[in-house]
C-alpha cells in the first residue's frame, strides 16, 4: 500500500484531523495532524521507530470478546459516531468468525464532541450498560441506531435492551462512567490515535485499511 493510499484511508471521516471535547462533565482537548512522512512504508502492522504502539495494555477491565488467552488480541478504538466505525463492525465480526478462539476482540472509546457532538453520551451509555453486563448489546444499538443518535433516547433504548432503567439513568451521568470514557481516551492519545477507527494488533498498530482481507494477513503475521 503506498503512503498516500493510506493517508486518503484515513481521511475519509471528518474526525481524522481536528480537535476534540469530551463529555458533559470534563473537556479535555488534543489538537492532531498527521503527516504523510510519519506513515510507515514496512508493512500493515507498523514497525517504524517513530511510531507509538499501544501504551497502556489490555486488562480484565477491557470490553472483549474472545478469550483472554487468545493468541492474538485486536484493540480497536472508536466513535459510535464515526462513519468508518460503522463498516468496521462487520469487518470486527467476520474476523472473530474466521479465526474463532484464536482472537480476542476488545473496544475502547475515542469519542470526540466537536466533530460528533453525541458521541460521548453514546460511549457513556455503552459503558452503563456494561455495569449491568450489557455492554456489547448496547455496542451493536448504537451503532444500529448511529444516523438517529442525535435524536435518540438513551434511556429507552436501555429499557429495550432489558436493563433496569433507574439504574441506567444513575450510571450513565455517574463520575465513573465518564472517568472510564475520559481514560479511554487518554490512552489513545498516549497511543498516538488521531482518528477512528484505530486498531492494534497485539499491541502494534495497525496501518492497513479496515477491510477482512487485508487484517486477516496481519492477523496471521
Amino acid at each position: 500500500m503506498s503512503q498516500n493510499s493510506t493517508v486518503q484511508t484515513w481521511a475519509r471521516c471528518p474526525c481524522y484531523e481536528t480537535g476534540f471535547a469530551i463529555g458533559r462533565r470534563w473537556a479535555y482537548c488534543y489538537s492532531v495532524s498527521e503527516s504523510k512522512n510519519n506513515l510507515s512504508t514496512r508493512g500493515a502492522v507498523d514497525r517504524a521507530n517513530d511510531v507509538i504502539d499501544l501504551v497502556v495494555p489490555v486488562t480484565g477491565n477491557d470490553h472483549s470478546r474472545g478469550r483472554a488467552d487468545a493468541p492474538v488480541t485486536l484493540v480497536e478504538y472508536g466513535d459510535y459516531e464515526c462513519p468508518d466505525c460503522f463498516n468496521a463492525e462487520p469487518v470486527v465480526a467476520e474476523l472473530r468468525n474466521r479465526m474463532g478462539d484464536r482472537l480476542r476482540a476488545v473496544f475502547r472509546h475515542f469519542a470526540r464532541n466537536s466533530v460528533h457532538p453525541r458521541s460521548s453520551a453514546a460511549a457513556a451509555a455503552a459503558e452503563a450498560a456494561g455495569i449491568q453486563n450489557r455492554f456489547w448489546e448496547m455496542h451493536e444499538a448504537l451503532f444500529r441506531h448511529q444516523r438517529e443518535l442525535a435524536d435518540l433516547d438513551l434511556t429507552h433504548l436501555a429499557l429495550t435492551l432489558g436493563l433496569e432503567v433507574y439504574q441506567f439513568q444513575s450510571d450513565l451521568e455517574s463520575p465513573a462512567v465518564a472517568r472510564r470514557v475520559r481514560n479511554d481516551y487518554e490512552t489513545a492519545v498516549l497511543s498516538g490515535v488521531k482518528g477512528t477507527p484505530t486498531f492494534f494488533i497485539n499491541g502494534r498498530r495497525y496501518r492497513g485499511k479496515a477491510e477482512v482481507d487485508g487484517m486477516m494477513g496481519a492477523l496471521s503475521e
